[in-house]
């Protein structure tokens, strides 16, 4: 089981509803997912200890404040080397699609023009997915440049 669906499917419990047994065997072994449970519990337990004149008050603008700023993230990572790899395979594709053959015969039988619209269009998805890379890992990058700084200038 993934952890977005241990919770979603556990944050959809009804009140005092006991979790199935795929959810209690995730929580064993994904310390984040039961650390979210267990604020979830703890949540669920502090808004029914509330006195009800308190629950009458609209606490979506200060829910929704606290959801904001949490730092938790959500979603699926793809490590930097992954990111890094594919890039590498689409210079090699930039560079041995000029050796294959097929692209012999097309030039044979489409001109010269063909020729640079394959390379035109090899180097716009190189340049979209180097600015995706970037753009989604600034934080391991800007990390990576500190430690070469500090490198150079020991």
């Amino acid at each position: 089981m993934r952890c977005d669906t241990f919770i979603r499917n556990y944050t959809a419990l009804d009140a005092g509803e006991k979790p199935g047994l795929a959810l209690r065997i995730h929580a064993l072994r994904c310390a984040p997912c039961r650390a979210a449970a267990a604020r979830t519990d703890g949540a669920a337990r502090l808004a029914r200890a509330m006195e009800p004149d308190l629950l009458r008050e609209d606490l979506t603008a200060r829910i929704m404040a606290g959801i904001r700023f949490s730092r938790t993230e959500y979603g699926r990572k793809v490590s930097i080397f992954n990111w890094i790899s594919a890039e590498i395979l689409l210079l090699a594709a930039l560079v041995l699609v000029q050796f294959s053959e097929p692209r012999i015969w097309l030039v044979g039988q489409l001109g010269r023009g063909f020729e640079m619209a394959i390379s035109v269009s090899l180097g716009v998805l190189i340049t979209l997915f180097s600015a995706l890379l970037v753009g989604t890992h600034m934080k391991e990058l800007n990390g990576f440049r500190d430690r070469l700084v500090l490198k150079m200038k020991k």
